[in-house]
């Protein structure tokens, strides 16, 4: 397994099941000014990324719907194309969202250094 799909792997754990020291963990492969994009907006700064990531973490910020979403969701396995590595996960039916979506497309853009530049975060309908 390459190193980025080892960090895909990653960020897919963190926000299954977070906790402080896995934040913390992930934090070394984000770049500072990573930007995440999503129709639901865009965040940029490592700070700002982490806390999305981690919305059920102890002071991470929130959980809810999406939190609780991303326990369920089983991902495909990452496939790897140049500086992007990208993984879909097809969600559950049953699943009380604000909006119906199928399924989830996570594309993360690598550094040359194999930090996480970018994530696009892209719901299926």
């Amino acid at each position: 397994m390459s190193a980025r799909t080892e960090i895909v792997m990653q960020v897919l754990e963190v926000q299954r099941a977070p906790d402080e020291a896995a934040l913390a963990k992930l934090a070394d492969r984000l770049a500072d000014d990573i930007v995440m994009g999503s129709p639901m907006g865009s965040a940029q700064g490592k700070d700002k990324i982490l806390r999305r990531l981690g919305r059920g973490a102890g002071g991470g910020g929130g959980g809810g719907a999406m939190a609780g979403m991303m326990e369920q969701l089983k991902w495909s396995d990452p496939a790897e194309d140049g500086a992007k590595v990208t993984v879909n996960a097809t969600l559950p039916e049953g699943l009380p969202l604000p909006f119906p979506i199928k399924g989830i497309e996570m594309i993360f853009s690598f550094r040359d250094d194999d930090l996480i530049e970018r994530i696009d975060f892209n719901p299926q309908m």
